[in-house]
């Protein structure tokens, strides 16, 4: 006779929600829910059957439920009978469906990321404390650092052990909308060169109520809206391609304007043509940044790249921009590839599509979910800032796929949650294009100095505990909470230890509208 294991959380929407719920066993499930915590007039989802097979989670997905409003819920076996959930008080665990979409609502949203199975990661009650209304996990839930469906199956339920803190003050009371980083995509530091990224996306997809998926068989990225927010989550290790080592060099002293020769091969390619002008998508071999060196200084021009054989069976590269002065012969040009959402070949283009939604988003903001931060301040080899296999040298210019980001999305209210750095921060824009906030660690190895750097670049790699004054844990965990208000429309955000605001931080205000 099969038993509940555990809650992997929710995902409410106006007049909906979907649950995940792990069994050890077969049997069939439904979920009976009431606005009461007495289930006196309860309703019955419908019936949902868990097989035999590992992981044993069923996906329960209930409608026609009233936007703003919180449900009990209990759990119901055929063969099992009724099921107990721990929870944290002396009621059932529960959902609340989310707002109607576009209509502005007073919340609050944590971000998280970055913690491991090692034990109980109590700063998630502030979560709790701060009563948030949705929490956005920014990848790494979990160090499992494996694609073996077994493996991850064994994190993923430590990770949830119905008595920590993390299902106790989310899993079994707040909806969750998630991304991963490379730690738990299985590969540290991975790309889509995962062999076995499939597997994981599959456990990934299990595990979580996943938000709408604009490509469910191929990575993580979709998006999700509360209220007048909407947050587009990326995927940034599927679809990753691997720069190539330094740039590859041609000169130009044939004067044609439309294609040269190569006398370092850029991956595969041996030659290179240029369009002459166009400014359209194309294909899935990421976007190119062509490096100019020139008497008068050096220039970065990016452009998007596919490929193909020509006559003499070698692999071209064509560019849908014009590449500036291509025919002089006095200039130097260099070509890489690098793209973390877009780099590698598979079906859908994340990097155009996000562009596109964003700018023909209805939400007053919007939140673009990411691994990793934007900012100057984090110059790593992984990172945002050095993604283009140039050997590292740092500053705004090397983040041309943010560059262009940038560029063509032209639409108000964006701003970037992300996690990854092991610290938390907040800026208001000036070193990370739009305004940022980065929470983090949860749980993870020490957590580095939180601060507020609206402009000034931190020194990378800062490992510095907080003083006991501000982190009364003394382990650097942190989350972060953003409250959207309505009246200013605005959201404020502040950095949170488990039970004390982070000194450091000063809490940052975004306006939009009514600015005071």
């Amino acid at each position: 006779m099969a038993a509940l294991t555990h809650i992997y959380g929710f995902l409410a929407e106006a007049g909906e929600v979907t649950l995940s719920i792990q069994l050890d066993g077969a049997d069939t499930l439904t979920v009976e829910y009431d606005t009461d915590s007495d289930f006196g007039s309860f309703s019955s989802s419908g019936a949902v059957v868990v097989g035999a097979s590992a992981p044993n989670v069923g996906k329960v997905n209930i409608t026609g439920l009233t936007a703003g409003t919180t449900y009990y819920y209990r759990i119901r076996l055929t063969t099992g009978g009724l099921q107990s959930v721990t929870t944290d008080d002396s009621l059932p665990p529960r959902f609340k469906c989310g707002p109607a979409d576009d209509v502005d609502v007073a919340f609050k949203f944590g971000v998280v990321s970055c913690w491991d199975s090692a034990s109980d990661r109590t700063v998630f009650e502030a979560l709790q404390t701060e009563d948030v209304d949705l929490v956005v996990a920014c990848g790494d839930q979990g160090y499992v650092d494996s694609q073996v469906a077994a493996t991850i199956r064994t994190e993923k339920k430590v990770l949830a052990t119905p008595t920590w803190t993390w299902a106790q003050k989310v899993l079994h009371k707040r909806p969750l909308i998630a991304t991963w980083d490379d730690h738990d995509y299985g590969v540290p530091d991975g790309d889509g060169s995962a062999a076995a990224k499939a597997t994981a996306l599959t456990e990934w997809k299990a595990h979580y109520p996943t938000h709408t998926l604009d490509r469910p068989n191929d990575g993580t990225w979709g998006s999700y809206k509360y209220g007048n927010v909407e947050f587009f989550i990326t995927d940034g290790r599927s679809r990753r391609d691997i720069p190539v080592s330094g740039w590859g060099r041609f000169p130009t002293g044939n004067g044609n304007t439309n294609t040269v020769a190569a006398t370092t091969p850029v991956g595969t390619a041996a030659n290179v043509l240029v369009a002459a002008s166009g400014d359209s998508p194309g294909g899935n071999y990421g976007w190119y940044i062509a490096r100019v060196t020139t008497p008068y200084g050096t220039f970065h021009s990016r452009a998007r790249g596919t490929t193909s054989v020509n006559a003499n069976g070698d692999t071209d590269i064509t560019l849908d921009h014009a590449i500036p002065g291509i025919h002089d012969p006095t200039t130097t040009y260099s070509l890489n590839n690098a793209s973390i959402l877009s780099g590698y070949p598979g079906s859908g283009d994340q990097l155009d599509n996000l562009i596109t939604n964003i700018n023909a988003s209805t939400a007053r903001w919007k939140v673009l979910v990411f691994a990793q931060s934007f900012h100057v301040g984090f110059a790593h080899p992984d990172n945002w800032r050095e993604y283009d296999g140039d050997g590292g040298e740092g500053g705004f210019e090397d983040g041309h796929e943010i560059s262009l980001l940038k560029e063509r999305i032209t639409a108000p209210g964006v701003m970037i949650v992300c996690g990854d750095g092991h610290r938390t921060h907040v800026d208001d824009g000036t070193s990370s294009y739009w305004p940022e906030t980065m929470s983090g660690p949860a749980g993870r190895g020490t957590g580095g100095s939180p601060y507020v750097s609206p402009g000034a670049a931190p020194t990378n790699g800062v490992t510095d505990d907080p003083p006991t004054s501000q982190d009364p844990d003394g382990t650097g965990y942190a989350v972060v909470v953003c409250a959207v208000t309505t009246s200013p429309q605005a959201i404020t955000i502040t950095g949170k230890f488990r039970t004390v605001d982070v000194d450091s931080i000063t809490p940052l205000q975004l306006y939009q509208g009514d600015t005071p």
